[in-house]
């Protein structure tokens, strides 16, 4: 494997770290009829596990699962869930200058246990979990996988 695809892998993975980071203090679906754009923690839920396994396939795209567990301590639609799929990198090079390195990533074949919408909101890759007319209570366990290829330029 090179210098380059090491990078990417890198790239990828830290994303995925920030957008795993953040759903701790992602919105949830709110009973309602508001719409909150800020990212806030929602004190009336726990997150009670939260497992991502990366498999990167022969032509450095990544085949991603994620099983989120969390508990509802009042009614809710679901979840929703950020991933970044545009933004910078910093990195430090050989010379020790600091460096932006913009990223771009493709989704592809999103499959999930639950009702899922998808969307993009400012640089982030947006699914969310639920249904408008439904609600949940208690435990909930969210499976979903997703195929990320990174690209060079948008």
């Amino acid at each position: 494997m090179n210098k380059k695809n090491f990078r990417l892998i890198g790239i990828l993975i830290a994303v995925l770290l920030l957008g795993s980071l953040l759903l701790g203090y992602c919105s949830l679906l709110s009973t309602d009829d508001t719409q909150n754009t800020d990212i806030t923690e929602d004190t009336y839920m726990t997150t009670k596990a939260f497992n991502t396994t990366i498999k990167v396939t022969e032509d450095n795209s990544y085949i991603i699962t994620e099983d989120i567990s969390v508990v509802f301590d009042t009614s809710r639609h679901g979840i929703y869930r950020y991933i970044p799929q545009k933004g910078f990198i910093s990195e430090v090079n050989d010379s020790g200058k600091l460096t932006q390195i913009p990223y771009y990533a493709k989704f592809k074949d999103v499959t999930s246990s639950h009702e899922l919408y998808d969307e993009s909101e400012n640089g982030n890759r947006v699914f969310r979990f639920g249904e408008e007319d439904v609600t949940v209570k208690g435990a909930q366990e969210y499976t979903f996988s997703y195929h990320v290829i990174p690209v060079d330029r948008k």
